[in-house]
């Protein structure tokens, strides 16, 4: 057996024996990790939330995994590129210097329920707040777009399905319909054709919005009192746990004399 092989019970006397040497370790790199989080600058998060909620008097026979990707379509959408541009242009005309990028590393979005919190994490309160809230509300305001237009689109559909209903039905059958009655074939064949068109733009405009989902700002962010993603907490421990790594690979490679 060399001097060099790896032997458990050999490895964990000395461990024991130099006890003192991983403790040592371990307050250096406390120590450390305590240095490195004093450099770092405390973050602050502000919270704003969004309410999404279904209208079963619109759409009574909804299933259930049709009202959770309706309740997360509308979340892609306050996530979107569309919504953020906006926000960062909002964010820039208040004064603040900021980045696309900066963007997608402090904004952030969580759905609880029908539920969705918005939380901006800066070196600044009220710098986090100004931006929360920007993103609310330039989120709102194109969720309600695209709700208005889901809905007229689903107005018109519902049109068209009556026109379509003339061209299908029989003489006897047609004339129990107004539209029918009132307009020749070519003139219902026209219609149909010039609002489709209507509805295919009112439904690119609607975004994948559901006609039946309803918005509401529950709250807006107000500036943060105190750090929220202060972590200096856990770099002291994982200083501490890479100090006592360290020393403990050390003592495990190099024979220490009593």
């Amino acid at each position: 057996m060399t001097d060099k092989e790896f032997v458990p019970k050999t490895t964990i006397e000395r461990l024991i024996d130099k006890w003192w040497l991983l403790l040592v370790a371990m307050v250096l790199g406390g120590t450390l990790g305590m240095f490195v989080s004093a450099m770092r600058p405390p973050r602050y998060e502000a919270v704003a939330l969004i309410s999404t909620s279904i209208d079963y008097t619109f759409s009574p026979n909804l299933e259930d995994y049709e009202e959770d990707r309706a309740i997360n379509k509308a979340g892609e959408l306050v996530m979107s590129d569309s919504v953020l541009q906006k926000t960062l242009e909002a964010i820039n005309s208040f004064g603040y210097e900021y980045s696309y990028q900066e963007m997608l590393n402090d904004f952030s979005l969580e759905r609880r329920d029908d539920l969705w919190t918005l939380r901006v994490t800066t070196v600044d309160a009220q710098m986090s707040a100004d931006m929360a809230n920007a993103w609310l509300e330039e989120a709102y305001l194109q969720l309600e777009e695209a709700f208005t237009n889901a809905q007229e689109a689903y107005t018109l559909t519902e049109y068209l399905s009556s026109l379509e209903d003339c061209l299908q039905a029989d003489a006897e059958e047609a004339s129990q319909y107004a539209l029918c009655n009132e307009n020749s074939f070519e003139a219902i064949y026209e219609e149909i054709e010039r609002v489709t068109e209507i509805r295919n733009q009112k439904l690119i405009k609607s975004r994948a919005q559901y006609p039946a989902v309803r918005y509401s700002v529950v709250r807006k962010a107000t500036p943060p009192v105190k750090p929220s993603l202060n972590q200096q907490g856990v770099i002291v421990l994982s200083a501490s746990f890479l100090g006592l790594l360290a020393a403990i690979v050390f003592i495990s490679i190099v024979p220490i004399k009593k």
